[in-house]
């Protein structure tokens, strides 16, 4: 970018210096040129880099107003504009310069609006100079101003919840050289809630979650930590839903490995409850979604399956059957938020793969029904009178049904759920359990 790597000043012409945003432009650039400095980094005469510092308040405080009108004045069409795409290395430069200031209210006033700039940037036009927010960020996680801290984690937890494949092995490198794991280990170790709000707690878990998501070496300081996966239980039993979905949230990551899920399963009854009744209808689909996750992570093998279910072997597979069932109970389309639901259900149900006793409670559930409903929108409603209709009818309604682009990223779930609940069934099974309806014979021959 030419304002970034050759220290040239973006022309106003481009965007119009009579407009509003071309007039932010030209004070932006009147305040960010009071500190930049271009240094040479390499010997070639052309490879050179800006780089933005003073100690001066004054100068720090009138950039800050800047940018924030700056990006208070921009849009998602302004943004296109070649101008503003030129601006946006030397902002972010800038603003990981102030955030490395010793003076308190501009730290305070540099977190808000770093935090302004991730949430308002598409993230692919803020991550190819992200570096330069990444380190001063981690080294305000500790700082003892209670919202410099708690923004700085949240800027960081937005950056990193949105980061980009090839981004991902330079910015733990920054993360591991400034020791971040472990700072937010010892922000939550040493959390009380007489000292500071619950704002904290979340803020530091719920990055700590999202590193631990993106990075498996990380876990391991987590999952190893006695003291503190004792204080993330005590919170995992809040009845606040914000403290519920942040701890699942954390959970959940850790639980991608072996050695922390299993860590998860010694000391599974506080979290099991939880997780259970965040499973629940009365919850949101976002947080059941979570939980789902969560105990799709815990019951990966055979023996975490086994343990779950001996002691949540009902409720796990009620919960199921009520998010996949939703398309039965609803004419209307599936939302969104169901639908990440149903795909997250669809993911725990691979438990069919396993035998034992939640394949009873599912034909109990007549999960026959739901599959069928699954695959051919509304089946029940559709075809009121089933009792009517012959096994051949249900055949062709339901082949009928097949060729509508209905769920479609969850039919490889379903079909797959078939064949291991007909693997798992006795001969006369489900005759026993539901006499001659015929719906699993109707599934099974719509596969072929």
């Amino acid at each position: 970018m030419k304002s970034s790597k050759k220290g040239k000043k973006p022309d106003p012409k481009k965007l119009g210096a009579n407009t509003h945003v071309g007039t932010l432009h030209q004070r932006l650039y009147h305040a960010l040129n009071l500190a930049f400095r271009t240094l040479c980094i390499s010997r070639y005469a052309d490879d050179k880099e800006r780089e933005w510092h003073t100690n001066d308040v004054e100068v720090q405080r009138l950039v800050l107003r800047s940018i924030s009108a700056f990006l208070d004045g921009i849009s998602s069409e302004t943004l296109q504009n070649p101008l503003v795409k030129d601006s946006i290395p030397d902002v972010i430069r800038a603003m990981g310069g102030i955030l490395q200031s010793q003076n308190e209210a501009v730290l305070a006033m540099a977190c808000e609006s770093s935090a302004k700039m991730i949430s308002i940037l598409p993230s692919a036009m803020f991550q190819p100079n992200v570096r330069h927010l990444i380190h001063p960020l981690s080294s305000l996680l500790s700082n003892n101003q209670f919202q410099v801290a708690v923004t700085s984690a949240a800027g960081l937890n937005l950056i990193i919840s949105n980061l980009s494949v090839k981004k991902e092995r330079e910015v733990w490198e920054i993360l591991a050289k400034a020791d971040t794991v472990t700072q937010l280990i010892s922000n939550l170790r040493n959390f009380s809630e007489k000292v500071k709000p619950i704002e904290y707690f979340l803020a530091m878990a719920s990055l700590l979650g999202s590193i631990m998501q993106l990075w498996p070496s990380s876990r391991y300081l987590v999952w190893n930590d006695a003291a503190l996966m004792e204080i993330v239980q005590h919170f995992c039993r809040k009845p606040v839903t914000d403290v519920k979905t942040t701890v699942l949230h954390m959970y959940s990551a850790l639980a991608l490995c072996g050695n922390g899920a299993k860590k998860l399963l010694e000391n599974s009854g506080a979290l099991l409850q939880t997780t259970i009744e965040c499973m629940g209808e009365s919850q949101p689909p976002s947080v059941r979604s979570l939980a789902f996750r969560l105990v799709q992570r815990l019951m990966a093998n055979k023996d975490g399956c086994a343990k779950i279910l001996s002691v949540s072997c009902k409720p796990i597979v009620k919960s199921i059957i009520s998010a996949l069932g939703y398309s039965i109970k609803n004419n209307e389309r599936v939302p969104d938020c169901e639908m990440s639901l149903m795909f997250e259900a669809c993911q725990l149900a691979m438990i069919t793969r396993w035998p034992g006793k939640h394949h009873t409670y599912l034909w109990r559930s007549r999960v026959d029904q739901v599959l069928l409903d699954l695959l051919v929108y509304n089946f029940q409603n559709t075809h009121l009178n089933l009792q009517a209709l012959s096994v051949q009818e249900l055949i062709a309604a339901t082949r009928e049904g097949l060729s509508a682009d209905f769920l479609l990223d969850l039919r490889p779930y379903v079909w797959e759920m078939i064949g291991w609940l007909s693997v798992h069934c006795e001969d006369d099974f489900h005759l026993k359990m539901h006499g001659k309806e015929p719906y699993l014979d109707v599934l099974i021959t719509s596969a072929w």
